[in-house]
This record gives structure tokens, C-alpha cells and sequence, in this order.
């Protein structure tokens, strides 16, 4: 077992027989916890839950869990300190590789910045998971990681909810997603998604799969081509 703050805990999980993942393949999958942000990755030997939602969101996640059969967790991600989330080093987990990135050198603070970048790999398939990150850790990822493949990935969790302070154009360029994913609570005051968030997006011919709009997301890869789940 290891820990990573903002954080990374390794423990163990086996699904339900009857709704167990198809052999071969992965699932991508964006709880719909209102204003915050939980994500549950499996394949059919092995499970990643980043971040976790907010306190009033708990009964819902831990129903989502139970629903799909999940009782044991092997990786569990926690991007950052705050209430709605709670160099790269690799694991690997049940078929998932998983780089997280920690853009600045020295912790700044508790804040969005300080979100630790996800990048799962699952065959020739990738998902880029951005916490909270703003424009300076994007930034920092576009200056460090940009000539390599880091950032080019078929999947995108949107930073910060989708919010304008986040994905910038030219990240959204380097990034090239198929599908992008924004998980927001309906209604929400902060106008998350961002309209030129989803235009930026719409541009690239990219997918935007919004929470707020059609409650939990679900992406399978077959480890070669990403697609809508059922």
C-alpha cells in the first residue's frame, strides 16, 4: 500500500458478478455528485476511484458503488485538500497504468493548482484527469510535458468543473480529446460548464458529456477505440 498527498491509497476491490466488466475492457465512469467531482475507472481485475464528491454527496456515491458492485477498492486518488475533491510517479492497477504528475516542484498552497494530474492508460486508449487545475498548471504541463505524449489523450475530465479558469485553448489543442467530461451539479451558480469552454471544445469536434445535463457519464474502452457507454 502507498499514500501520495494531495493523495494516492492503494487498497483492493472485486465487482458483483452480475455487473462485473466485460473481459477486455475498461470503464470510464463520472458519478453525478452535484457540484464536485467523483470518478470510478474498472476493468474486469481492477478499479481506481478518484476523488470522492462532497460531504452531502457521500450517501450517493456509496449507493452508485453498491449499485455496480463494488466493494473493495484498489487505488483510490484524492487530487486535492478540498471539501469537493479531498514530477510523475506510475502504478499500475488491473490492466491501468496510471501516471500522476505533480506540476509544481513545492506546494503552494490547498489550492486548485495543487491538484494532482491523473493520465490512465488502458491499451492504446488514454484519459486525462485534471482535478481542479487551473490555467498556471496548465501552463506548467503544456511547458514540461508538451513534447512528449503525456497530454495527448482520447479523454479529458475537465479542470475545475469546466470552469473558464480552466482549459484554456491552446491546453484543449495539445490535449486533442475525443471526449471530454464535466462534472457540475445542475443549476449551479458558478455557470459551469463555461460557454467558451464548450465552444473551445466544439471546435475540436470533441464529445462534451456533461454531468449536470445527463447525470452519471460512462465511457468503456476496448483498449483501442473509447465510445459512450449503455
Amino acid at each position: 500500500p502507498c499514500i501520495l498527498l494531495a493523495a494516492v491509497l492503494v487498497l483492493c476491490l472485486v465487482p458483483d458478478d452480475s455487473r462485473a466488466v466485460a473481459p477486455g475492457t475498461a470503464e470510464f465512469i463520472f458519478f453525478d455528485v452535484g457540484q464536485g467531482d467523483a470518478s470510478l475507472i474498472r476493468t474486469e481485475s481492477g478499479c481506481v476511484l478518484i476523488d470522492t464528491g462532497t460531504n452531502l454527496s457521500e450517501d450517493t456515491l456509496a449507493a452508485s458503488l453498491e449499485w455496480l458492485g463494488v466493494r473493495r477498492i484498489d487505488c483510490l486518488i484524492l487530487t486535492h485538500a478540498h471539501e469537493d475533491h479531498i514530477g510523475i510517479t506510475t502504478y499500475t492497477v488491473g490492466g491501468l497504468c496510471l501516471d500522476v504528475a505533480v506540476p509544481f516542484a513545492e506546494p503552494q498552497s490547498a489550492g486548485n493548482d495543487n491538484s494532482l494530474i491523473v493520465r490512465v492508460r488502458f491499451g492504446e486508449t488514454t484519459f486525462l484527469y485534471m482535478g481542479d487545475a487551473e490555467a498556471a498548471t496548465e501552463q506548467v504541463l503544456l511547458a514540461r510535458l508538451a513534447d512528449g505524449d503525456f497530454l495527448d489523450c482520447d479523454g479529458l475530465k475537465l479542470g475545475h468543473h469546466g470552469s473558464d479558469s480552466s482549459s484554456g485553448s491552446a491546453f484543449l489543442r495539445a490535449v486533442s480529446p475525443r471526449y471530454a467530461v464535466a462534472s457540475a451539479g445542475g443549476g449551479n451558480s458558478f455557470g459551469h460548464p463555461h460557454a467558451r469552454v464548450l465552444a473551445d471544445l466544439e471546435a475540436l469536434d470533441c464529445t462534451c458529456l456533461r454531468t449536470d445535463a445527463s447525470g452519471t457519464v460512462v465511457l468503456v474502452s476496448d483498449g483501442r477505440t473509447l465510445r459512450v457507454g449503455p
